[in-house]
């Protein structure tokens, strides 16, 4: 027996060896990106509570279809909202007294009643407002700023307007640039492509008007005009560029601009369309006028 035990005491045992234990962390997913909200789809029925109820920041999409007027009116946006009326057909567009408003696109038509009716889109008091690519034909006048500042308009093409392509008015710091105007209908009116003038007290000033075309018969090109009346004097401009454009017509002011102090007005042409009883020219009036590199050609 204790031979036994004592074998037992001395045997070997044998070593097993396990396989490590890994432990295997968790998977942390990375948080999901915040989704955008998909924005909201307006229609001619209820668009005007859409941007009643619009956010800073937010997109309205117009869907398609005939709006005959839309109003902003009395609305701020710290970060801009955008219309954007790719697919719609507006009569006419009021923007007053409202800041931080795109307008993307739009075809705006039919636009020929009295006063403010008469413009395919009006931007009075406001500031921060833009306009991308709008179509505008067959209205009286296309865009209207008046009393507004930090207005922005590019590639707006204007075609079969009555009046005015462009007015502005006792505003600052506005941009018009790479539009066009062509085969207005205009009679013996001939009205301008782009104008704009000043009141007393109310200078139009920081206006830059670059890269534009104008091909129209019966239409003037750039005009900023001033005028005294009743014995005042609108006040004349302040830092006003025009540089780039041209201008195809057969009235005499190609580019005309008055009683401007700080003003450039380089690199433009003047086309004299073939046949023209007039000269197209750039008349430059008052001595605060850099001028330079523009070209008159008759064809």
């Amino acid at each position: 027996m204790n031979h036994f035990f004592a074998f037992l005491a001395t045997a070997a045992v044998p070593c097993v060896t396990l396989p490590p234990v890994v432990i295997t962390p968790p998977v942390v997913m990375p948080p999901a990106p915040p989704v955008a909200p998909a924005g909201t789809i307006a229609t001619p029925a209820n668009v005007q509570a859409a941007i009643a109820a619009a956010k800073p920041g937010d997109t309205i999409t117009l869907a398609s279809g005939s709006y005959p007027r839309i109003v902003i009116k009395g609305k701020t946006w710290a970060t801009p909202i955008t219309l954007d009326a790719t697919a719609a057909n507006i009569t006419q567009l009021t923007i007053d007294s409202s800041s931080g408003v795109k307008v993307l696109g739009g075809t705006f038509s039919g636009a020929k009643g009295v006063s403010y009716l008469g413009y395919s889109a009006h931007v009075l008091n406001s500031r921060f407002v833009s306009f991308t690519a709008p179509q505008i034909s067959n209205s009286l006048r296309g865009i209207v700023i008046d009393m507004s500042s930090d207005v922005d308009v590019t590639k707006a093409a204007m075609t079969g307007l009555s009046v005015d392509g462009i007015d502005i008015s006792r505003s600052q710091r506005v941009k018009v640039t790479y539009s066009s105007c062509t085969a207005f209908k205009t009679s013996t009116a001939h009205p301008d492509c782009i104008q704009a003038w000043s009141r007393p007290g109310k200078i139009t000033s920081d206006v830059l008007v670059a890269y534009n075309t104008m091909d129209s018969q019966n239409t003037q090109g750039i005009f900023f005009g001033n005028h005294v009346r009743n014995g005042v004097d609108d006040g004349g401009f302040d830092r006003i560029t025009i540089t780039y454009n041209t201008i195809r017509g057969s009235y005499p002011n190609g580019i005309a601009v008055a009683a401007c102090r700080a003003c450039t007005v380089t690199d433009n042409k003047a086309v004299t369309m073939l046949g023209s009883k007039y000269k197209v020219n750039i008349t430059l009036y008052g001595k605060g006028i850099t001028a330079a590199r523009n070209v008159l050609v008759k064809e």
